[in-house]
């Protein structure tokens, strides 16, 4: 006596082969579908940010050296002469980097409470 029947056996109806495969295929092409509506809208809004951007002008480090191009070319405006103080400059011009004590993490615990200390003095 058998114990397992087969799904035939059991009246279960599965789809044939080919309506599987037809069914897979159309599948694959929603995917491919939707991840290129996906990849062009996500140029479309790569495009309105670059727009935003050069519309926007140019901010921070780009924005100090233009600063900085102006001073030395003579011409004075009031933004350019506060972009230019708030850099700090060694004795060639160059531009120091910028570092935030209170955040500065390349030291341990009280290391950096004593570094902090001693900066302050």
């Amino acid at each position: 006596m058998r114990t397992t029947l087969s799904k035939r056996q059991r009246g279960v109806e599965t789809p044939s082969q080919r309506s599987r495969l037809t069914a897979q295929r159309e599948a694959a092409a929603a995917n491919r579908d939707w991840h290129e509506r996906r990849v062009q809208a996500a140029e479309k809004r790569a495009a309105e940010a670059r727009e935003e951007k050069r519309k926007a002008g140019p901010q921070g480090g780009r924005l100090r050296a233009l600063a900085r191009l102006a001073e030395q070319l003579g011409v004075e405006s009031p933004v350019t002469r506060a972009a230019v103080q708030k850099v700090d400059r060694d004795r060639r011009g160059r531009q120091r980097p910028h570092r935030n004590a209170d955040r500065d993490r390349t030291l341990r615990g009280k290391a950096r409470i004593r570094a902090r200390k001693a900066a302050r003095r």
